[in-house]
């Protein structure tokens, strides 16, 4: 049963990255704030992750610390700096968008 709603949150992770996924200059991958803040927070993690590693961030190196730092940036956004990735990215939140690029 757990595998069955570990797929069906991959599945819904998915759609919603594609629906997301925005282009900006400079960046690997940008993602759209408008939606993904009020995704399920099981389902956004999950977009979060798999923005991060299409960027290039090992995913055997890409931690839930990771995630949730980059989480708080679209959760919890007080003007904080840019959130460090490995594989030496990182993730800014900047006009209307969370941007995952070059260090």
């Amino acid at each position: 049963m757990l595998r069955d709603d570990a797929d069906a949150l991959d599945a819904l992770a998915a759609r919603s990255y594609a629906a997301l996924e925005a282009s900006e200059d400079g960046y690997r991958v940008a993602v759209r704030l408008e939606g993904l803040e009020e995704l399920p927070r099981a389902v956004r993690t999950r977009v979060l992750r798999m923005a991060a590693v299409k960027a290039g961030s090992p995913p055997g190196t890409l931690a839930a610390v990771h995630v949730d730092a980059v989480d708080r940036l679209v959760t919890a956004w007080h003007g904080q700096r840019h959130v460090d990735l490995p594989g030496g990215l990182r993730a800014d939140r900047r006009s209307g968008k969370l941007l995952f690029g070059p260090a």
